[in-house]
């Protein structure tokens, strides 16, 4: 019988943080791949609106940490994690209304190619609203198959 140790596969996790801000914060969109030591190519996020099916990329980070704005954000986004620790953090400058969409963190590693996770950013409307961030911790498991 095979013991865990002794199988060969890519367990890969998957950490992102969603937030709920209030318009003119910033958004901390956090995506964090964990667990290999694989050669990280490229990591991308896209959006998409709610009633839309079609993603568009709105930022690119190469390994070198380099990233660049695509599709009109300019510089409302950067680049805030670390590639040499697989962290492909956001932050989403002064948010407003048309904000609130679904947003895709993608790790392109090599071998094992793209691994991605959508981030639903909620959107608080009224002004009374603090200022402080609610956060939820999540932690995805993904797994590619076994050899």
């Amino acid at each position: 019988m095979e013991t865990l140790s002794s199988l060969n596969c890519l367990l890969i996790l998957l950490c992102f943080c969603l937030s709920t801000v209030t318009v003119g914060e910033d958004a901390i969109l956090f995506c964090q791949l964990i667990g290999t030591a694989e050669r990280l190519t490229r990591v991308t996020w896209q959006r998409r609106t709610h009633k839309s099916s079609t993603n568009e990329n709105i930022f690119v980070i190469i390994p070198d940490g380099k990233a660049e704005s695509v599709n009109g954000f300019g510089d409302r986004i950067e680049f805030v994690g670390n590639t040499k620790e697989y962290n492909g953090t956001v932050r989403m400058k002064n948010v407003t209304s048309l904000d609130h969409q679904i947003y895709t963190c993608i790790f392109n590693i090599f071998p094992s190619g793209p691994f991605e996770k959508e981030i639903n950013l909620n959107i608080n409307y009224t002004s009374y609203q603090t200022t402080e961030s609610t956060q939820y911790r999540n932690i995805i498991l993904l797994s590619k198959k076994c050899n």
